[in-house]
């Protein structure tokens, strides 16, 4: 039997070529969003290669053998908010503020988590002098 010129095998071909194309091109284009994942990685590694890199494990300037002895923290113009302020030794203090205020960046600068923009002196030792292996 024929419909409009063509014969029932060669519409059954048509069918059939129809139904592979269209799964090809959902293959493809899964295999597409699979190569985007892998770029993210790949762009993140490259981030990672180009970080600077964090303090010296160790330096020649050592603090002394029983450092921290008394405890005095002093920060000067630490990050970006410009803290200053000198804590005394046995002093208890308590760091409140809002949501993005720097309260975990005082942290992360104190302990060297980040390298802290400004000065930090712990009995009267630079902790940016400090290698990070003495800290």
């Amino acid at each position: 039997m024929c419909v409009s010129g063509l014969e029932a095998g060669e519409v059954g071909l048509v069918l059939t070529y129809a139904v592979t194309l269209i799964g090809n091109f959902q293959w493809s284009v899964r295999q597409s969003a699979e190569v985007e994942n892998m770029m993210t990685s790949v762009e993140r590694v490259v981030e990672r290669t180009e970080l600077k890199s964090e303090a010296p494990w160790e330096t020649q300037k050592r603090p002394p053998a029983d450092w921290p002895s008394r405890g005095p923290v002093t920060f000067n113009r630490v990050n970006s908010r410009d803290i200053s302020a000198t804590l005394q030794p046995h002093e208890k203090v308590g760091i409140v503020g809002r949501t993005g205020a720097g309260k975990s960046s005082l942290v992360s600068a104190l302990f060297r988590l980040a390298e802290p923009q400004g000065e930090i002196h712990i009995d009267g030792v630079l902790t940016s002098e400090v290698d990070l292996h003495g800290f």
